[in-house]
């Protein structure tokens, strides 16, 4: 069961999870040789709103901040 839960939680690659100072979970892709900073991603990892915000990072069609 405990299995099932961490598959669930896996992100994808490259992507981090940080904690803003209210506690709030927040994910970023960050690939340290290609990108500067870290892109924030919106959404549940895995839906489709997220991987397009991913793909779209990926392909350098968003800057980080």
């Amino acid at each position: 069961m405990m299995e099932a839960f961490e598959m669930s939680r896996r992100l994808p690659p490259h992507c981090i999870e940080d904690v803003d100072r209210h506690g709030n979970p927040r994910i970023y892709l960050r690939i340290r040789k290609k990108l500067a900073g870290k892109i924030r991603l919106r959404g549940m990892p895995w839906s489709s709103e997220f991987m397009v915000q991913y793909q779209r990072a990926l392909a350098g069609a968003i800057a980080p901040r």
